[in-house]
């Protein structure tokens, strides 16, 4: 059963560390917006969760290719708001317009951890919609939080 679904772009941290530094050419960054006013990002689409999974379905700009994955609640590491101190230094100093706030996923499938920085956005809007954002991270901290509870019991 779906739980939530919305409309995000997404950048992963290994995308982030790849951005170019402050006075380098920004036609040179791996990772261009894709629309004026959005955050720097990879990937666009839908993100959608429910009792089992969080589902990204979307394109992969830099590659131009359809881009899914699917990570399992239990394989949820941390769910948090904003950006680690030392990946900040690596932001775009314009992420999005009033410094969009992402909502961060740090998760491990099959052995390999990432983390996933993703911005809600809408069809008629740019994705600088801060309390959505909050309301996706609220919903899935109490979600992971039960499962790990749950697991441990």
């Amino acid at each position: 059963m779906v739980r939530n679904r919305t409309n995000v772009v997404m950048i992963i941290r290994e995308d982030i560390k790849h951005l170019p530094a402050e006075g380098e050419d920004a036609s040179q960054r791996p990772i261009k917006r894709a629309k004026t006013r959005y955050p720097v990002n990879r990937y666009e689409g839908s993100l959608l969760f429910n009792d089992n999974a969080l589902v990204f379905d979307g394109w992969d700009i830099k590659e131009k290719k359809q881009f899914v994955i699917e990570i399992p609640i239990a394989g949820i590491i941390n769910v948090c708001v904003g950006f680690r101190r030392n990946l900040k230094e690596n932001v775009d100093p314009v992420f999005g317009i009033a410094g969009t706030v992402p909502f961060v996923i740090s998760y491990s499938i099959k052995g390999e951890n990432q983390t996933a920085y993703f911005n809600t956005c809408s069809d008629s809007y740019p994705p600088h919609q801060y309390i959505n954002n909050i309301r996706w991270y609220e919903e899935l901290s109490e979600i992971v939080a039960r499962h790990k509870v749950f697991k441990a019991g």
